[in-house]
């Protein structure tokens, strides 16, 4: 996506860019400070936003560009299930961006065809570099995302994809629009939501909003959510303390300061694919099992 940052060289601006960056990120879902946050490796030069509202690894900083790193495959941004290229619309709307340019890792972080690191690349080389190397682009142009034949796929079948395509955020815009009308006091902040919720914001405040139901999820405004358990379930945070929902909004669990973990489950069993995901809280002293398949969460004996 494209940010016309030009001073990529220079580390105090790059620092002023991304804090401002932050500050409107921060503004615009209604949440304070540390759940957007700064990060910078001394090794590579590398300056990026992290963040555990969205599933991505991170917002990297680029010349004249920002490079998302998603929490999924490549192929998943052409299911017939639009999630996840609605997030990554929902990032570029969140950056203040109308396009952007949905690519695999050969086209990005593990690319043959760029003279020089990512980071470091112009926008407009970049673009040019890629358009002028990979398939399906016709007089270097990158083709426009394929919705209608992607659309017309079977659920969980991904469309045959070339290794980049441009898009814009107008299918974010018109569902969010959507939405938007059917509330009555509430703002829609974002699509990008957790379990079947999405955050809806009321005099500067967030909160969580059922898309079904338009119950919220609880009582009071919430500090933040975090998409950070692999679509196992997810964690409000409320006063300074995280609580564990199920996917379908059920409290799991009492507050408590400290971090939930995931893991996949062992078994000595048959392989089942995908298999059930282990939630656990060092401080509660207490785990979860979530049935991918079902999305049912139980809480499970810790001895």
């Amino acid at each position: 996506m494209r940010n016309r940052f030009t001073e990529r060289n220079n580390k105090r601006a790059c620092e002023a860019f991304i804090a401002e960056t932050i500050e409107k990120l921060s503004a615009k879902y209604c949440v304070g400070k540390g759940v957007f946050n700064m990060e910078y490796d001394d090794d590579y030069d590398d300056y990026s936003i992290t963040t555990e509202m969205w599933d991505i690894m991170r917002i990297q900083l680029c010349a004249g560009m920002w490079h998302i790193e998603c929490g999924v495959h490549y192929c998943q941004l052409f299911f017939k299930d639009q999630s996840w290229r609605l997030l990554m619309q929902e990032i570029a709307d969140a950056l203040g961006e109308k396009e952007l340019w949905l690519c695999d890792e050969y086209c990005t972080w593990n690319t043959p065809y760029l003279p020089h690191d990512l980071a470091h690349t112009p926008f407009e080389e970049w673009l040019s570099c890629i358009s002028s190397n990979i398939k399906g682009c016709e007089d270097g142009v990158i083709p426009d995302y394929p919705t209608e034949a992607v659309l017309q796929r079977q659920n969980g079948e991904s469309y045959p994809s070339y290794e980049a395509y441009h898009d814009t955020t107008n299918l974010y815009l018109t569902q969010k629009a959507e939405i938007d009308r059917q509330l009555n006091g509430f703002k829609v902040v974002g699509l990008d939501g957790v379990g079947c919720f999405i955050p809806v914001s009321k005099d500067g405040k967030l909160y969580l909003m059922n898309t079904e139901t338009k119950e919220l999820l609880t009582k009071g405004c919430i500090e933040e959510y975090e998409d950070t358990l692999n679509s196992a379930g997810f964690v409000v945070v409320q006063n300074g303390k995280r609580t564990l929902y199920d996917l379908r909004g059920h409290k799991m669990s009492q507050p408590t300061k400290e971090p939930f973990y995931w893991e996949w489950e062992q078994t000595d069993g048959p392989l089942v694919w995908p298999p059930d995901i282990i939630i656990s809280s060092d401080d509660l002293n207490k785990k979860w099992r979530t049935d991918l398949r079902t999305g049912v969460m139980t809480e499970i004996s810790t001895k």
